[in-house]
Formats: structure tokens, sequence, C-alpha cells
């Protein structure tokens, strides 16, 4: 119990270990944290153009994206942080987070930067997506407020379907505005 009162704050803590202090072999210089920031954000990135997929990749992501989508220095990292593992599945090579919810977790964390407000726009246009349910959740944790009210902002239907989700985001948030 560290003062962690969401999940969200539990995940960021978590891969804030994992990232920066599980590693006790490696001496984290600072050349080495600044390849563990490329990584997280390598992660963060991968997490989010597998989910954004027309056809999404969920856990399970094609080693082809991460080569495609990530800088050359972090391919060989991927690995060695325990977030995701490679597997072989018949013959091909995938990328495999060792929970679904890291995925989800890490695509939010990419959502969350200013700099991907367009996607972010996106994926709450999409909010009735299954693969988006839990991002938006810790999307709302790490944003807070601006998720709710981005949510709440519109005219609601008649089942009050955006009232719900910003219910369920609500446990997320540690301070609401009114």
């Amino acid at each position: 119990d560290q003062g962690l009162d969401t999940r969200t704050e539990v995940y960021q803590s978590f891969v804030k270990h994992i990232l920066s202090e599980h590693e006790s072999n490696i001496p984290f210089s600072l050349e080495q944290r600044a390849l563990s920031r490329k990584v997280e954000r390598g992660l963060c990135k991968l997490a989010y153009l597998a989910l954004a997929d027309p056809e999404p990749q969920i856990q399970k992501v094609k080693e082809d994206l991460a080569y495609d989508s990530l800088p050359e220095e972090v391919h060989d990292c991927l690995k060695r942080f325990g977030i995701v593992n490679q597997i072989l599945d018949r013959g091909q090579h995938f990328f495999f987070f060792t929970h679904q919810s890291f995925q989800e977790f890490l695509a939010a964390k990419y959502l969350a930067e200013e700099k991907h407000k367009i996607e972010r726009d996106q994926v709450l246009g999409e909010r009735w997506n299954p693969k988006w349910e839990q991002v938006i959740r810790f999307l709302a944790g790490i944003k807070e407020n601006q998720i709710l009210k981005s949510i709440l902002a519109g005219i609601d239907n008649v089942i009050h379907s955006d009232l719900f989700l910003g219910a369920s985001c609500v446990p997320e948030v540690r301070m609401i505005d009114k």
C-alpha cells in the first residue's frame, strides 16, 4: 500500500517498477533510463496500434507491427522487462502482452499524450466498441475529469449509455469536478 487508490495508479506504479527498477542486474545510468523511457513509449505505441487495427490484435501482436512502427534500438529491449514475450505460433513470430490489461493500460498512456489528441477523440467516438472499454477507463484514470467531461458532453441516448460509461470510469478518477 503506497497510497495507490485506483487501478490506473497500480498499473502505472507496476509498469514504472518493471521498466526502471526490476532489472537489478542492469546499472541504470542516464543512458539506460533514456532507453527505458523509449521502450515504454514503444510499448505504448505498439499497444495502441495493435488495438486500433481494423482487425484488432488483442494481447498477441504480430512481430511485423512492432518492427515496422518502433525504433530499431527498442526492438531488442521489448522482451527484457517482462511486459511482453516473444512467441512462435504456426511458424510466425508474435509479441504477447503478459496480460491483456497491460496492453489496454499502455494504449491509454499513448492516447493520454496531447500529441495523440486526434487518436484519443477517435477512440472516444468509438467508445462502444468493446476493444476500447478498459482503455477508456484507464484513460479516465490518467486524464481524469477531461475524459469524464468528454464522455458526458453530448446528448445522451434514451438508455443513458454515456452516463453509464462515465459511471464506470469514476473509480479510476481521484477527484471529480462538479
